[in-house]
């Protein structure tokens, strides 16, 4: 079985299979890490671009 039964003979309900919680339990970590790592990425580019653009200003001026 699918995670979904959508060919069920059950006057068309929808079954979940028993292993959904699997599905969630990767799911979940695994976007809770990619945009966590997104945002330390992107708060860190910020910081490098700040940090070279003040550097860069006090060159000029």
């Amino acid at each position: 079985m699918n995670l979904f039964d959508f060919d069920s003979d059950d006057n068309g309900t929808l079954k979940i299979s028993p292993w959904f919680w699997v599905y969630i339990a990767a799911t979940l970590p695994l976007t809770i890490m990619t945009v966590g790592g997104w945002y330390l990425f992107k708060r860190r580019h910020s910081r490098e671009r700040k940090n070279k653009d003040v550097e860069d200003s006090r060159r000029e001026g």
